[in-house]
């Protein structure tokens, strides 16, 4: 199920991202702020912090080897 300490923190992090809020406006913010409206707090916590969890792990991508985009001639 993973490591427990990363998980928790993620959710530590997903808790300060919720109470934090963002800017007015926000897309992100606005879709939060709907989902809390249905769903309760800690579901909603644990969603973020799986969100959070596949942007970290996402560059990663499966041999774990990060290749940097090339750059683009302007």
């Amino acid at each position: 199920m993973g490591e427990q300490s990363l998980r928790r923190l993620l959710i530590i992090g997903a808790k300060r991202c919720r109470q934090a809020g963002g800017a007015a406006g926000n897309s992100q913010q606005i879709v939060l702020e709907g989902t809390l409206a249905r769903k309760p707090r800690m579901l909603v916590t644990v969603v973020l912090a799986n969100k959070m969890a596949r942007i970290v792990c996402g560059p990663s991508g499966e041999a774990g080897n990060y290749r940097a985009p090339a750059p683009v001639a302007v």
